[in-house]
Protein backbone atom coordinates (compact mmCIF):
# COMPACT_ATOMS: atom_id res chain seq x y z
CA UNK A 1 0.00 0.00 0.00
CA UNK A 2 1.32 3.72 -0.72
CA UNK A 3 1.99 5.68 1.81
CA UNK A 4 2.75 8.58 -1.21
CA UNK A 5 0.45 11.54 -0.44
CA UNK A 6 -0.46 13.32 -3.68
CA UNK A 7 1.29 16.32 -4.96
CA UNK A 8 -2.14 18.16 -5.08
CA UNK A 9 -3.00 17.60 -1.66
CA UNK A 10 0.41 18.33 -0.64
CA UNK A 11 1.10 21.91 -1.62
CA UNK A 12 -3.15 22.64 -0.87
CA UNK A 13 -2.94 21.63 2.76
CA UNK A 14 0.57 21.59 3.87
CA UNK A 15 2.69 23.94 1.32
CA UNK A 16 0.46 26.78 2.31
CA UNK A 17 1.17 26.68 5.97
CA UNK A 18 4.73 26.96 5.52
CA UNK A 19 7.25 29.52 6.55
CA UNK A 20 8.50 31.79 3.45
CA UNK A 21 12.31 30.33 3.60
CA UNK A 22 11.27 26.53 3.90
CA UNK A 23 9.30 27.21 0.16
CA UNK A 24 12.23 28.71 -0.91
CA UNK A 25 14.54 25.76 -0.32
CA UNK A 26 11.51 23.42 -1.92
CA UNK A 27 11.80 25.37 -4.98
CA UNK A 28 14.58 23.84 -5.75
CA UNK A 29 13.60 20.25 -5.07
CA UNK A 30 12.37 20.00 -8.68
CA UNK A 31 10.81 21.45 -11.45
CA UNK A 32 7.64 20.36 -10.66
CA UNK A 33 7.69 21.81 -7.25
CA UNK A 34 9.31 25.01 -8.67
CA UNK A 35 6.50 25.77 -11.07
CA UNK A 36 3.38 24.68 -8.26
CA UNK A 37 5.31 26.92 -5.76
CA UNK A 38 5.60 30.11 -8.25
CA UNK A 39 2.15 29.35 -9.56
CA UNK A 40 0.07 32.53 -9.04
CA UNK A 41 -3.01 30.91 -7.48
CA UNK A 42 -0.32 29.13 -4.70
CA UNK A 43 1.04 32.28 -4.06
CA UNK A 44 -2.18 33.84 -3.27
CA UNK A 45 -3.48 30.81 -1.07
CA UNK A 46 -0.08 30.98 0.46
CA UNK A 47 -0.45 34.56 1.68
CA UNK A 48 -3.92 34.35 2.77
CA UNK A 49 -3.44 30.90 4.65
CA UNK A 50 -0.74 32.96 6.72
CA UNK A 51 -1.91 36.14 7.35
CA UNK A 52 -5.41 34.89 8.68
CA UNK A 53 -3.45 32.61 10.96
CA UNK A 54 -1.03 35.26 12.33
CA UNK A 55 1.60 33.23 10.95
CA UNK A 56 2.88 35.62 8.43
CA UNK A 57 6.87 36.93 7.94
CA UNK A 58 6.03 40.66 9.37
CA UNK A 59 8.36 43.20 9.72
CA UNK A 60 8.51 46.75 10.56
CA UNK A 61 9.94 49.13 7.54
CA UNK A 62 11.99 51.79 8.21
CA UNK A 63 13.70 54.62 6.61
CA UNK A 64 15.73 57.19 6.86
CA UNK A 65 19.31 58.34 6.19
CA UNK A 66 22.15 57.66 8.53
CA UNK A 67 26.03 59.04 8.18
CA UNK A 68 25.16 60.65 4.47
CA UNK A 69 23.38 57.37 3.06
CA UNK A 70 19.79 56.05 2.70
CA UNK A 71 19.42 53.31 4.56
CA UNK A 72 15.94 51.39 4.03
CA UNK A 73 15.83 49.10 7.67
CA UNK A 74 13.70 46.25 8.68
CA UNK A 75 12.70 44.85 12.40
CA UNK A 76 11.02 41.72 13.41
CA UNK A 77 7.75 41.81 14.96
CA UNK A 78 9.42 39.81 18.07
CA UNK A 79 11.96 42.50 17.95
CA UNK A 80 9.87 45.45 18.38
CA UNK A 81 7.64 44.06 20.85
CA UNK A 82 11.28 42.94 22.90
CA UNK A 83 12.23 45.95 25.17
CA UNK A 84 15.87 44.63 24.71
CA UNK A 85 16.59 44.47 21.68
CA UNK A 86 18.72 46.68 19.86
CA UNK A 87 19.54 47.97 16.63
CA UNK A 88 17.66 47.71 13.11
CA UNK A 89 18.23 45.16 9.87
CA UNK A 90 19.23 46.91 6.67
CA UNK A 91 17.26 45.59 4.15
CA UNK A 92 19.16 45.98 1.01
CA UNK A 93 23.05 47.31 0.37
CA UNK A 94 21.14 47.71 -3.19
CA UNK A 95 19.10 50.49 -1.71
CA UNK A 96 21.78 52.24 0.39
CA UNK A 97 23.64 53.16 -2.98
CA UNK A 98 21.23 54.90 -5.07
CA UNK A 99 22.67 58.46 -6.17
CA UNK A 100 19.41 60.60 -5.02
CA UNK A 101 19.80 64.10 -2.96
CA UNK A 102 17.03 63.15 -0.78
CA UNK A 103 17.55 59.48 -0.55
CA UNK A 104 13.93 57.78 -0.82
CA UNK A 105 10.49 57.67 0.99
CA UNK A 106 8.11 54.46 1.63
CA UNK A 107 4.87 55.77 -0.10
CA UNK A 108 3.14 52.81 1.18
CA UNK A 109 3.04 49.07 1.61
CA UNK A 110 0.31 46.44 0.98
CA UNK A 111 0.38 42.69 0.91
CA UNK A 112 4.13 42.47 1.28
CA UNK A 113 4.44 45.30 -0.97
CA UNK A 114 6.24 47.99 -0.41
CA UNK A 115 6.26 51.56 -2.90
CA UNK A 116 9.45 53.82 -2.53
CA UNK A 117 9.77 56.91 -3.61
CA UNK A 118 13.11 58.21 -4.95
CA UNK A 119 13.28 61.74 -4.16
CA UNK A 120 15.59 64.63 -5.38
CA UNK A 121 14.76 68.20 -4.21
CA UNK A 122 12.03 66.23 -2.39
CA UNK A 123 10.35 65.79 -5.83
CA UNK A 124 9.47 61.83 -6.87
CA UNK A 125 11.72 61.63 -9.66
CA UNK A 126 11.40 57.93 -9.50
CA UNK A 127 9.37 55.54 -8.25
CA UNK A 128 9.41 51.51 -7.77
CA UNK A 129 7.65 48.80 -5.78
CA UNK A 130 9.75 46.38 -3.79
CA UNK A 131 9.24 43.30 -2.46
CA UNK A 132 11.95 43.05 0.61
CA UNK A 133 11.27 39.52 1.05
CA UNK A 134 12.78 38.53 -2.15
CA UNK A 135 14.40 41.58 -3.30
CA UNK A 136 12.42 41.89 -6.49
CA UNK A 137 10.96 45.05 -7.48
CA UNK A 138 9.27 47.13 -10.29
CA UNK A 139 10.13 50.43 -11.95
CA UNK A 140 7.42 52.56 -12.83
CA UNK A 141 7.16 54.87 -15.67
CA UNK A 142 7.38 58.27 -14.98
CA UNK A 143 4.34 60.69 -14.28
CA UNK A 144 3.59 63.81 -15.84
CA UNK A 145 1.29 66.53 -14.17
CA UNK A 146 0.31 69.61 -15.44
CA UNK A 147 2.51 72.54 -15.30
CA UNK A 148 2.22 75.98 -16.34
CA UNK A 149 3.89 79.64 -15.84
CA UNK A 150 0.93 80.25 -13.24
CA UNK A 151 1.34 77.71 -11.38
CA UNK A 152 3.28 75.66 -9.20
CA UNK A 153 3.70 72.10 -7.59
CA UNK A 154 4.06 72.65 -3.96
CA UNK A 155 2.92 69.41 -2.56
CA UNK A 156 2.80 65.59 -3.46
CA UNK A 157 0.59 62.54 -1.04
CA UNK A 158 0.65 59.55 -2.37
CA UNK A 159 -1.33 56.60 -1.31
CA UNK A 160 -0.36 52.42 -2.44
CA UNK A 161 -3.62 49.73 -2.41
CA UNK A 162 -4.98 46.69 -3.56
CA UNK A 163 -8.39 46.80 -5.71
CA UNK A 164 -9.62 43.45 -4.44
CA UNK A 165 -12.36 43.99 -7.57
CA UNK A 166 -9.72 44.24 -10.65
CA UNK A 167 -7.25 42.24 -8.82
CA UNK A 168 -4.82 45.26 -9.36
CA UNK A 169 -2.36 47.31 -7.22
CA UNK A 170 -2.46 51.31 -7.62
CA UNK A 171 -0.85 54.38 -6.54
CA UNK A 172 -2.41 57.12 -6.31
CA UNK A 173 -0.57 60.67 -6.46
CA UNK A 174 -2.68 63.89 -5.53
CA UNK A 175 -0.79 67.29 -6.34
CA UNK A 176 -1.50 70.37 -5.14
CA UNK A 177 -0.53 73.03 -6.94
CA UNK A 178 -0.44 77.15 -5.57
CA UNK A 179 -0.81 80.07 -8.07
CA UNK A 180 2.19 82.22 -8.19
CA UNK A 181 0.32 85.54 -8.78
CA UNK A 182 0.10 87.19 -5.46
CA UNK A 183 -3.62 87.89 -5.80
CA UNK A 184 -4.29 84.10 -6.24
CA UNK A 185 -1.24 82.56 -3.87
CA UNK A 186 -3.37 81.23 -1.10
CA UNK A 187 -5.51 79.53 -3.83
CA UNK A 188 -4.76 75.80 -4.11
CA UNK A 189 -5.70 73.17 -7.17
CA UNK A 190 -5.04 69.76 -7.26
CA UNK A 191 -4.77 67.25 -9.89
CA UNK A 192 -4.99 63.68 -9.08
CA UNK A 193 -3.04 60.80 -11.26
CA UNK A 194 -3.48 57.10 -10.88
CA UNK A 195 -1.26 53.88 -11.28
CA UNK A 196 -2.29 50.31 -11.94
CA UNK A 197 -0.18 47.69 -11.58
CA UNK A 198 -1.64 45.75 -14.42
CA UNK A 199 -1.67 48.16 -17.50
CA UNK A 200 1.85 49.46 -16.08
CA UNK A 201 0.71 52.99 -16.93
CA UNK A 202 -0.67 56.15 -15.71
CA UNK A 203 -3.74 57.97 -16.12
CA UNK A 204 -5.96 61.36 -15.04
CA UNK A 205 -8.37 61.23 -12.48
CA UNK A 206 -11.15 64.07 -12.91
CA UNK A 207 -10.99 66.88 -10.81
CA UNK A 208 -11.96 66.12 -7.28
CA UNK A 209 -14.73 67.52 -5.83
CA UNK A 210 -13.38 69.18 -2.75
CA UNK A 211 -11.48 72.53 -2.33
CA UNK A 212 -8.84 71.93 0.61
CA UNK A 213 -5.61 72.12 2.12
CA UNK A 214 -3.53 68.87 1.98
CA UNK A 215 -2.19 67.75 5.57
CA UNK A 216 1.51 68.76 6.28
CA UNK A 217 1.82 66.59 8.75
CA UNK A 218 1.16 63.69 7.32
CA UNK A 219 2.45 63.01 3.65
CA UNK A 220 0.65 59.45 2.45
CA UNK A 221 -3.01 57.93 2.22
CA UNK A 222 -4.19 55.05 4.47
CA UNK A 223 -5.55 51.98 3.05
CA UNK A 224 -8.12 50.77 4.33
CA UNK A 225 -11.54 49.18 3.06
CA UNK A 226 -10.30 48.95 -0.33
CA UNK A 227 -10.10 52.52 -0.48
CA UNK A 228 -7.60 55.22 0.18
CA UNK A 229 -7.96 58.40 2.78
CA UNK A 230 -6.06 61.44 3.17
CA UNK A 231 -6.95 64.02 6.41
CA UNK A 232 -7.90 67.40 4.42
CA UNK A 233 -8.62 71.01 5.19
CA UNK A 234 -11.69 72.62 3.93
CA UNK A 235 -10.10 76.38 2.38
CA UNK A 236 -13.23 78.17 3.45
CA UNK A 237 -13.71 76.61 7.31
CA UNK A 238 -10.85 75.46 8.14
CA UNK A 239 -12.47 72.47 8.89
CA UNK A 240 -10.86 68.94 8.75
CA UNK A 241 -12.18 65.90 6.76
CA UNK A 242 -11.60 62.78 5.73
CA UNK A 243 -11.09 62.43 1.75
CA UNK A 244 -11.61 59.11 0.81
CA UNK A 245 -10.50 57.69 -2.61
CA UNK A 246 -12.22 54.59 -3.87
CA UNK A 247 -9.41 51.98 -6.01
CA UNK A 248 -12.55 50.34 -7.75
CA UNK A 249 -14.74 52.88 -8.93
CA UNK A 250 -11.32 55.63 -8.73
CA UNK A 251 -13.98 58.70 -7.46
CA UNK A 252 -13.88 59.62 -3.94
CA UNK A 253 -16.83 59.67 -1.86
CA UNK A 254 -18.02 61.01 1.82
CA UNK A 255 -16.64 59.44 4.76
CA UNK A 256 -17.29 59.98 8.59
CA UNK A 257 -14.83 61.66 10.42
CA UNK A 258 -15.21 61.21 14.32
CA UNK A 259 -17.07 63.83 16.51
CA UNK A 260 -14.53 66.29 18.29
CA UNK A 261 -14.33 68.89 20.53
CA UNK A 262 -13.03 72.13 18.22
CA UNK A 263 -9.87 72.16 21.06
CA UNK A 264 -8.81 68.97 19.29
CA UNK A 265 -7.71 69.54 16.06
CA UNK A 266 -5.47 72.66 16.93
CA UNK A 267 -2.37 70.72 16.89
CA UNK A 268 -2.84 68.58 13.79
CA UNK A 269 -4.67 64.97 13.06
CA UNK A 270 -3.10 61.92 11.41
CA UNK A 271 -4.51 58.61 10.39
CA UNK A 272 -2.77 55.05 10.55
CA UNK A 273 -4.16 51.23 9.69
CA UNK A 274 -4.64 49.23 12.93
CA UNK A 275 -5.14 45.37 11.87
CA UNK A 276 -7.40 46.31 9.36
CA UNK A 277 -9.05 49.10 11.47
CA UNK A 278 -8.91 52.97 9.50
CA UNK A 279 -7.88 54.97 12.89
CA UNK A 280 -7.21 58.73 13.80
CA UNK A 281 -5.13 60.85 16.26
CA UNK A 282 -6.19 63.66 17.04
CA UNK A 283 -3.25 65.89 18.71
CA UNK A 284 -4.05 67.64 21.84
CA UNK A 285 -0.99 68.62 23.65
CA UNK A 286 2.46 68.05 23.33
CA UNK A 287 4.24 69.61 26.73
CA UNK A 288 4.87 67.60 29.45
CA UNK A 289 4.63 64.80 26.96
CA UNK A 290 2.38 64.27 24.34
CA UNK A 291 -1.48 63.70 24.36
CA UNK A 292 -3.72 62.55 21.73
CA UNK A 293 -7.26 60.95 21.30
CA UNK A 294 -7.14 57.61 19.50
CA UNK A 295 -10.01 56.63 17.61
CA UNK A 296 -10.25 53.33 15.76
CA UNK A 297 -13.08 52.45 13.13
CA UNK A 298 -14.22 48.91 13.89
CA UNK A 299 -16.68 48.91 11.56
CA UNK A 300 -15.73 50.35 8.06
CA UNK A 301 -17.79 53.12 7.03
CA UNK A 302 -20.18 53.36 9.98
CA UNK A 303 -19.64 56.71 11.97
CA UNK A 304 -20.80 55.06 14.99
CA UNK A 305 -18.20 52.24 15.40
CA UNK A 306 -15.35 55.25 15.73
CA UNK A 307 -14.30 54.48 19.90
CA UNK A 308 -11.84 56.66 21.45
CA UNK A 309 -9.29 55.60 23.40
CA UNK A 310 -6.96 58.80 25.39
CA UNK A 311 -3.41 58.54 25.33
CA UNK A 312 -0.46 60.34 27.09
CA UNK A 313 3.25 59.34 25.17
CA UNK A 314 6.35 59.90 27.44
CA UNK A 315 8.01 62.19 25.18
CA UNK A 316 8.17 65.71 24.18
CA UNK A 317 8.69 68.13 21.90
CA UNK A 318 6.71 70.80 19.96
CA UNK A 319 5.52 69.18 16.35
CA UNK A 320 6.59 65.23 17.75
CA UNK A 321 3.41 64.00 15.92
CA UNK A 322 2.35 60.63 16.76
CA UNK A 323 0.72 58.20 13.74
CA UNK A 324 -0.49 54.86 14.54
CA UNK A 325 2.21 52.26 13.02
CA UNK A 326 0.85 48.55 14.15
CA UNK A 327 -1.12 46.41 16.64
CA UNK A 328 1.13 44.47 18.34
CA UNK A 329 -1.02 41.60 19.84
CA UNK A 330 -3.92 39.65 19.33
CA UNK A 331 -6.24 41.54 21.27
CA UNK A 332 -5.56 45.10 19.45
CA UNK A 333 -4.46 46.41 22.92
CA UNK A 334 -0.92 47.25 22.08
CA UNK A 335 -0.20 50.15 19.70
CA UNK A 336 2.85 50.80 17.89
CA UNK A 337 3.52 54.20 17.22
CA UNK A 338 5.68 56.61 15.61
CA UNK A 339 6.57 59.73 17.40
CA UNK A 340 8.30 62.56 14.98
CA UNK A 341 11.13 61.25 13.06
CA UNK A 342 13.16 59.28 15.87
CA UNK A 343 10.65 57.15 18.13
CA UNK A 344 8.62 54.24 18.42
CA UNK A 345 6.13 54.02 20.92
CA UNK A 346 4.81 50.61 22.25
CA UNK A 347 1.59 51.69 23.99
CA UNK A 348 -0.64 49.36 26.09
CA UNK A 349 -4.92 50.72 25.84
CA UNK A 350 -5.67 48.51 28.49
CA UNK A 351 -3.28 49.82 31.04
CA UNK A 352 -3.29 53.13 29.23
CA UNK A 353 0.67 53.03 30.19
CA UNK A 354 3.86 52.91 27.59
CA UNK A 355 5.75 50.04 27.88
CA UNK A 356 8.94 51.43 26.05
CA UNK A 357 10.10 53.72 23.54
CA UNK A 358 12.56 52.65 20.75
CA UNK A 359 15.07 55.66 19.88
CA UNK A 360 16.11 54.86 16.48
CA UNK A 361 19.83 55.42 16.45
CA UNK A 362 20.36 53.50 13.44
CA UNK A 363 19.15 56.65 11.76
CA UNK A 364 19.55 60.05 11.91
CA UNK A 365 15.81 60.62 11.18
CA UNK A 366 13.11 58.54 9.84
CA UNK A 367 10.88 59.73 7.35
CA UNK A 368 7.77 56.38 7.41
CA UNK A 369 7.13 53.32 9.15
CA UNK A 370 5.25 51.06 8.44
CA UNK A 371 4.11 47.48 8.83
CA UNK A 372 4.92 44.74 5.93
CA UNK A 373 3.74 41.11 5.37
CA UNK A 374 5.65 38.42 4.12
CA UNK A 375 4.45 37.31 0.45
CA UNK A 376 5.91 35.61 -2.77
CA UNK A 377 3.85 38.29 -4.80
CA UNK A 378 6.06 39.92 -7.67
CA UNK A 379 6.22 43.84 -7.88
CA UNK A 380 5.60 43.30 -11.65
CA UNK A 381 3.45 45.13 -14.22
CA UNK A 382 2.22 44.81 -17.79
CA UNK A 383 0.24 41.62 -17.52
CA UNK A 384 2.99 39.25 -18.39
CA UNK A 385 3.57 37.86 -15.04
CA UNK A 386 2.03 37.22 -11.63
CA UNK A 387 2.13 40.65 -9.80
CA UNK A 388 -1.45 40.31 -8.40
CA UNK A 389 -2.68 38.77 -5.30
CA UNK A 390 -5.49 36.84 -7.46
CA UNK A 391 -2.78 35.68 -9.99
CA UNK A 392 -2.34 38.60 -12.41
CA UNK A 393 0.48 37.99 -15.24
CA UNK A 394 3.37 40.46 -15.22
CA UNK A 395 7.23 40.05 -15.80
CA UNK A 396 9.99 42.00 -13.45
CA UNK A 397 11.56 44.18 -15.07
CA UNK A 398 15.08 42.93 -13.14
CA UNK A 399 15.00 40.18 -15.09
CA UNK A 400 16.19 39.32 -18.59
CA UNK A 401 14.88 36.26 -19.36
CA UNK A 402 12.97 33.51 -17.16
CA UNK A 403 13.30 33.77 -13.04
CA UNK A 404 12.97 30.16 -11.37
CA UNK A 405 14.48 31.13 -8.25
CA UNK A 406 12.74 33.11 -5.47
CA UNK A 407 15.34 34.12 -2.67
CA UNK A 408 13.95 34.69 0.92
CA UNK A 409 16.28 37.21 2.72
CA UNK A 410 15.91 36.82 6.54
Amino acid sequence: MSCRIPEELLFIEIFTRLPLKSLGRFICVSKSWRAQISNPHFIKQHYIRRKSSNSSEVKILLGGPHQGCYKLCSSDWDKIRDKNAKGLIKLSPELSQWGFAYGCEILGSCNGLVSLGLLAASWPVQIILLNPLTQKQWQLPPFNFYSSAELKPSYFEFGFGYDEVSDDYKLVVLVEFRSLSFELMCEAFHEIMAYGLKSNSWRRIRDPPFHALTNPHQRNGVFAGNALHWIMMDRVSDAPFIAAFDLSTEQFFNFPIPEYEDDDIDRGITLGNLDGCLSAVFHIKFDPCIQVHLWVMKDYGIKDSWTKYNVRLPIWGKWNFATPVACLNDSSQQILFQVGKKFLVQYDLEKMSTDFAHFLDDLDYCLVACVCFGSLIKPCGGGDGDGGINGTKAQSSKNDGEDHNIDIIN
